[in-house]
C-alpha cells in the first residue's frame, strides 16, 4: 500500500471541466488522487500542526480505508460502495470542521483542502445522480431562476431566524433568459449567502422600513455577473478582509442543503465555490451607507481551479506513520 500512496501522492491534481464531470473513467482515475492529497494535508507535519495530529488521525484512518476501496477494488464493488463512501466523506468533513476551528490552520490550507474535497464530493454526487436518478447536477441554468430561488430561501431563513422578513429584494435582470452551464445548487447557495447577509445587516441597521436590496443580473461575452446592493450601514475598511476568513457558522444544515456547509463557512465558502470553476466574489463597502457584493461566473472553459500547493519539499514520513497506525 505504501507504493500506491507514494504513486498517488506524486500525481498532480488534474482539473476537470464541467462537461467531463460525469465520466466514470475520470471518477476512478481522479478520486484516489484527490483522497490521497487530502490525506497528505491531514497527516503530514508540513501541513498539520502537531497539536491537532491526535484528533485528526482517526479521520485520516477512515479516509485511508475508503481510499483502499476506491483504488484497489473492482469497478462493480467500487460502484456498490460509492453511496456509503460519499456519505462518510461528508460526515468526515463535518467532523474536520469541528476540529479545525481552533485557528491553528492557515487560510491557504483551508482554501486548498476544502477545494480538493469539494471536487471529490462533486465527482461522487454527479455519478450517483446519474445512476440513481438518471439526471445530472451539471445543467443549463437560467440566472434569473437561480436568483428567485435564492431570494425565497434567504427570506425564509431570515424570517425564521429573526422573526422579520426584512426589506424587499428587487431583482433587476439584464441577462434575459439565456442559460449558462453550471451546478445549480452551487449558484443558488452562493446567491443565498450574499442575500442572507444583506437582509440580516439591513434588519440590524434599520430595524424596520429598511430600503430594498437590489439584485442585479448581467451577462457579457465571458461572464455572468450578479450584484447584491444594500443600504445596511456598510462595513469598516479594516474589517473587510476578515469577511472571507473561515469561521464558525451557527446555522444548522437544512434538508435542502446540498452538503456545502462542510466546505467552509459563510462568505469564505461562497468565494471558494465561485473560484472553483473560474469565477470570483468581490466585496465593496462604504461605512455609513451600505455594501455591494459581486458574484462573477466564468462561462468559457469552465474548468476546476485548485489553489496552489505551497509546500516546497515532499516528506514521505506521513505515509509510513499512517500505515503503521492501521
Amino acid at each position: 500500500m505504501q507504493q500506491v500512496l507514494v504513486s498517488l501522492a506524486s500525481k498532480k491534481l488534474k482539473p476537470i471541466s464541467l462537461q467531463q464531470l460525469h465520466h466514470i473513467d475520470l471518477l476512478k482515475q481522479e478520486l484516489p488522487i484527490r483522497y490521497t492529497h487530502s490525506l497528505k494535508m491531514m497527516t503530514s507535519p508540513a501541513y498539520m500542526p502537531p497539536a491537532l495530529a491526535p484528533v485528526v488521525q482517526p479521520l485520516a484512518k477512515q479516509f485511508l480505508n475508503d481510499l483502499l476501496v476506491i483504488s484497489q477494488t473492482s469497478d462493480r464493488h467500487f460502484q456498490e460502495q460509492l453511496p456509503s463512501i460519499s456519505r462518510r466523506h461528508l460526515d468526515l468533513m463535518n467532523q474536520f470542521n469541528k476540529i479545525s476551528v481552533s485557528g491553528q490552520l492557515s487560510q491557504d490550507f483551508y482554501d486548498r483542502f476544502y477545494t480538493i474535497n469539494l471536487s471529490s464530493h462533486l465527482l461522487m454526487q454527479e455519478y450517483l445522480s446519474l445512476v440513481e436518478h438518471n439526471t445530472t447536477l451539471i445543467q443549463q441554468v437560467v440566472p434569473l431562476d437561480a436568483a428567485v430561488k435564492a431570494s425565497q430561501k434567504a427570506k425564509q431563513q431570515v424570517l425564521k431566524k429573526t422573526g422579520q422578513e426584512g426589506p424587499d429584494i428587487q431583482v433587476l435582470n439584464f441577462a434575459g433568459d439565456t442559460p449558462t452551464l453550471y451546478v445549480e445548487p452551487h449558484l443558488v447557495h452562493m446567491l443565498y449567502e450574499l442575500l442572507k447577509n444583506s437582509l440580516l445587516a439591513s434588519i440590524k441597521h434599520h430595524s424596520k422600513n429598511a430600503p430594498p436590496i437590489k439584485l442585479v443580473i448581467a451577462e457579457g461575452s465571458e461572464d455572468v455577473s450578479f450584484k447584491v446592493s444594500d443600504e445596511s450601514g456598510g462595513v469598516p475598511l479594516s474589517f473587510q478582509p476578515k469577511l472571507f476568513h473561515y469561521g464558525v457558522t451557527k446555522e444548522p444544515p437544512s434538508s435542502q442543503d446540498p452538503g456545502l456547509r462542510v466546505f467552509g463557512h459563510g462568505l469564505a465558502r461562497s468565494r471558494l465555490l465561485a473560484r472553483y470553476f473560474g469565477g470570483d466574489i468581490e466585496f465593496h463597502s462604504m461605512e455609513g451607507f451600505g455594501s455591494d457584493c459581486f458574484l462573477h461566473l466564468y462561462r468559457k472553459e469552465q474548468t476546476e481551479t485548485f489553489p496552489s500547493d505551497n509546500l516546497v519539499q515532499e516528506d514521505p514520513s506521513w505515509m509510513i506513520q499512517l500505515l503503521k497506525s492501521q
